[in-house]
């Protein structure tokens, strides 16, 4: 699935803006800037990449200690509680 994300919270502590992300299963495949909206693009206003599998709140560490070469994606709802992209 691909979202655009209008800020991404990056694994690192990194904020960037407008961005696509491409994500299966909650685990993040590609990040790229935006150039033009695709098929099926979902807008999300903001995307956490984090290294662990199964956060569930804000605020999340995003820089805690685990398998780097997996990561996950999440968007969060007004409430704070994450949920991970498909």
């Amino acid at each position: 699935m691909l979202y655009i994300a209008r800020i991404l919270h990056r694994e690192n502590g990194e904020i960037q803006h407008n961005m696509v992300v491409k994500c299966s299963g909650g685990m993040l495949q590609n990040v790229q800037p935006f150039e033009r909206e695709g098929q099926s693009m979902i807008l999300v206003e903001e995307v956490y990449i984090s290294l662990l599998p199964s956060l569930e709140s804000l605020p999340l560490s995003v820089c805690a200690v685990a398998d780097a070469s997996v990561l996950y994606a999440y968007s969060a709802d007004s409430n704070g509680v994450l949920k991970p992209l498909e």
